[in-house]
């Protein structure tokens, strides 16, 4: 993982983030419609945290004016986000180990 760039350079940085974080979104939507096995999401929503979470802690340490709104407005909704995902897709894994359960 790439540190957080000079002051100057921070806009190009959250540019970049943001990018990142639109593609993990867009990837998260995918979920519902897809085969994949919810422990695999499971582990996808912890990395996606966990990315998350690194970027934000780069940018409080970097005390760039520039990175408050992006905290604020895209980070920490990512994590929010996740948080609600991960709850989910807990329950779904609960619900397919039930169904499991019943049929045996």
């Amino acid at each position: 993982m790439a540190e957080l760039p000079p002051k100057q350079n921070t806009d190009e940085k959250i540019e970049e983030w943001r990018t990142e974080i639109i593609e993990l979104l867009v990837e998260m939507a995918k979920w519902s419609s897809s085969a994949d096995d919810p422990l695999y999401i499971m582990k996808r929503l912890s990395a996606c945290t966990a990315r998350a979470s690194w970027m934000r802690n780069k940018l409080v340490r970097s005390g760039a004016r520039n990175a408050k709104a992006f905290l604020s407005g895209e980070i920490d909704p990512f994590i929010t986000e996740c948080d609600r995902q991960f709850r989910t897709w807990s329950r779904v894994g609960a619900l397919l180990r039930d169904e499991f359960e019943m049929t045996r």
